[in-house]
């Protein structure tokens, strides 16, 4: 008998399917939970579709812009969803949000024996086939057993043509009373447009052992494992949050098997094993700096041994430096299913297996200008080799310095930086702190006036104060009625201020009223800026923006605009605002360490711009699990951190937020050389940053030719 089959049928789809084997029903194990009983069907037809026999519940609701739930029962009205299915209004869909579940629970026990779901794939617009469709189902008593998944085999998405299609499950007929489908996205939007349910006559009793609750971790747990294996090879370690190994290829290891192999590699190398391991040796030169910036130089460790070897990092002389420390990077697995060496952990010793090599940096911050140096050695068993690192740090003024914003809010393992880490912000390169709305609104948490002076305190020494409001909330006056707005605003901007006088800050302060402002609420954020031009001049506004005409109405003195913007603004529009760069792109480590992080800050100098950023410091599903790798598989599936929460309840940054840092400090010696040299920076710069495809080593030679003639 064939007991489970999956499918995909429709126009883009051939079908598949896979065989469990002949299997006894009453001694079905766990997996499935079914014992055979004999009962007539609710519904006498078999092939009857029974979804739409019962209301529906959606968790979370859909959310995406173009295709909101409107009547309930979209997904059980029977119409297929064909062309451009996420925006002709017979779809729904979600945009970042994941686990979706999808309930529904009968009048009586009901027979079925497939199911079938209708969803879509479009790769431009980032809309993808679910990885997973779970299902669970439940009788009479409301313990549920694990039936199957309907996405079935996976299937590489590349493979698949863009379009709507329908996945299905086929399996030996059950009586159930409660179905509950998880589906978990693969990419940053999932839609549907119909759920199918086809009646059989008669089926097998279910035998679930399962809570609501446990079918949830046991989906996330599922979803989880099956990354991994989709994945493919995997990083070594000895724990989740200590996978800092990969194996060598046999063809490397049985090479010199007597030594280990240390060789110095470009810092922002992209991160996958393969790229590492492939990386050629760093070119030999002096690196530039500005004071407050950091020297930081990378090592590729190979043990080809057949045992285990102790590596060790030392440092000696070194000038114009302070304290170095030194790291090893672990690996985590990115949404797209690669591993990529990016968790930055401090150690000077490790014990690398067998067979394996490693990513090792050594970094110190710049504390004077001129010559720069720190002497650096590694140990790998009896191997052992000695790099001299050498720079040149440049004179820059601090005004000619960028601002770098990360939305650094206190949650997750960012809010132990205070205690655990108080120089961390300043040695990422955040100069602008920004306080979250629950810190700057009594209505809405009684403890604000005590997080905002947390605010303060770790963020004392910050440049720029952003105080964010998000002034579409209802818990502010709403409408066009500006006598009663400015009372309250008058009345608020009286108890922030004292707290800011209570707290001596002495960075510069801007008011932030509402985020990515669109055209519809310019009107509002105008109303707003003129209360506050009246309440507390000399304050600016500020406002991240992502759409073009905003910015041209929008009343703001500073503005952060989001990066696909930076080509199209108007010549002049840096000149008559302050304006800065921003990035909100998805799947932040599968983005590139260079032509992301680092270029976001070349794109800015290239264009006049006074800063950079991105979103964000801490949102990812997998900050605050280093028990789980910081996977970001299974939970809402999120990944923007550039941080990682450590088991000892600090803080380890990624790769990606140093190099964005390295960024920074490129603009800043830009910067400098600019006002020295004839030559045309800015259009240099921007003739680079033109083209998204340059080596990390493209960066570096095209940053010393400046910095050489700046110096020269």
């Amino acid at each position: 008998m064939e007991f489970l089959s999956a499918r995909f049928t429709g126009s883009v789809f051939a079908a598949r399917h896979w065989r469990a084997g002949t299997i006894v029903l009453g001694m079905i194990g766990w997996l499935t939970g079914l014992a055979p009983v004999s009962s007539s069907s609710l519904f006498p037809f078999e092939g009857t579709n029974v979804a739409p026999s019962a209301s529906y519940i959606l968790t979370p609701k859909p959310n995406a812009d173009y295709a909101p739930e409107k009547t309930g029962r979209e997904l059980t009205d029977g119409i297929r969803s064909f062309g451009r299915f996420w925006s002709n209004g017979q779809s729904i869909g979600w945009e970042k949000r994941s686990p979706v579940f999808f309930r529904q629970t009968y009048q009586e026990e009901t027979a079925i024996k497939r199911i079938e779901i209708g969803t879509g794939k479009n790769a431009r617009s980032m809309i993808a086939l679910p990885s997973h469709a779970l299902v669970y189902i439940a009788g009479d008593d409301g313990r549920f057993a694990f039936l199957g998944d309907v996405r079935g085999a996976w299937q590489r998405d590349s493979s698949v043509a863009d379009g709507t299609t329908t996945l299905s499950l086929n399996f030996e007929p059950v009586r159930v009373r409660h179905i509950k489908i998880v589906l978990f996205r693969d990419s940053p939007f999932l839609f549907l447009d119909e759920v199918r349910i086809l009646s059989a006559n008669a089926g097998a009793r279910v035998d679930g052992s399962m809570t609501e609750d446990q079918v949830t971790e046991h989906a996330v747990a599922r979803r989880r494992s099956e990354a991994e294996n989709r994945a493919g090879q995997a990083p070594l370690g000895p724990n989740e949050a200590q996978r800092f190994a990969w194996p060598l290829a046999e063809a490397a290891s049985s090479t010199d098997r007597a030594q280990c192999s240390i060789a110095q590699i470009s810092p922002w190398i992209e991160g996958t094993a393969h790229e590492i391991l492939a990386a050629s040796p760093a070119a030999i030169g002096p690196s530039f700096h500005v004071k407050g910036g950091w020297l930081v130089a990378a090592f590729r460790v190979e043990n080809r041994t057949s045992a285990n070897q102790n590596v060790r990092l030392d440092f000696g002389n070194r000038v114009g430096t302070g304290n170095p420390r030194s790291s090893v990077v672990s690996y985590v697995l990115g949404l797209d299913y690669q591993w990529r060496a990016d968790v930055v952990q401090n150690s000077d010793q490790i014990v690398l297996p067998p067979s394996s090599f490693t990513m090792l940096l050594a970094e110190a911050p710049i504390v004077d200008t001129g010559n720069v140096q720190l002497v650096t050695t590694i140990e790998c068993g009896p191997a052992k080799a000695a790099f001299d690192l050498i720079g040149r740090a440049i004179p820059v003024e601090d005004q000619a310095r960028p601002y770098g914003n990360l939305w650094s809010y206190l949650t997750g393992p960012v809010a132990r930086t205070a205690s655990c880490w108080p120089e961390f912000h300043d040695d990422v390169g955040v100069n602008t702190a920004v306080v979250n709305e629950t810190a700057l609104n009594r209505r809405v948490n009684k403890n604000a006036e005590a997080l905002l002076r947390t605010y303060l305190r770790t963020f004392s020494k910050s440049r720029r104060l952003l105080l964010y409001m998000e002034m579409t909330d209802p818990s502010w006056p709403q409408g066009d009625d500006e006598t009663k707005l400015e009372a309250e605003l008058t009345e608020w901007w009286g108890w922030v201020s004292r707290v800011l006088r209570e707290e001596n800050y002495k960075g510069e302060i801007a008011f932030y009223p509402i985020d990515e402002v669109r055209p519809s609420q310019v009107r509002r954020l105008n109303m707003i800026a003129g209360i506050f031009r009246r309440i507390a001049p000399g304050i600016p506004l500020y406002g991240t923006i992502d759409d073009a005409s905003s910015l041209e109405t929008a009343d703001v003195d500073i503005a952060q605009v989001l990066d696909r913007l930076v080509p199209s603004l108007p010549p002049d529009m840096a000149r008559r605002k302050e304006i800065q760069v921003y990035s909100t792109k998805p799947l932040g480590k599968t983005l590139s360490m260079s032509n992301h992080y680092r270029r976001l800050s070349w794109l800015a100098f290239s264009a006049s711009l006074h800063g950079s950023g991105f979103w964000s410091m801490w949102d990812a599903s997998g900050t605050s699990s280093p028990q789980l790798g910081w996977s970001d598989f299974g939970g809402s599936e999120r990944d923007y951190a550039a941080v990682y929460g450590s088991p000892a309840g600090c803080i380890y940054p990624s790769r990606r937020l140093l190099a964005w840092r390295r960024g920074l400090e490129d603009f800043a010696i830009f910067n400098a050389c600019r006002s020295r040299s004839t030559e045309d920076l800015r259009g240099k710069v921007q003739a680079f940053v033109n083209k998204e495809d340059r080596e990390a080593a493209d960066y570096d030679e095209t940053l010393s030719t400046v910095a050489q003639s700046c110096i020269d």
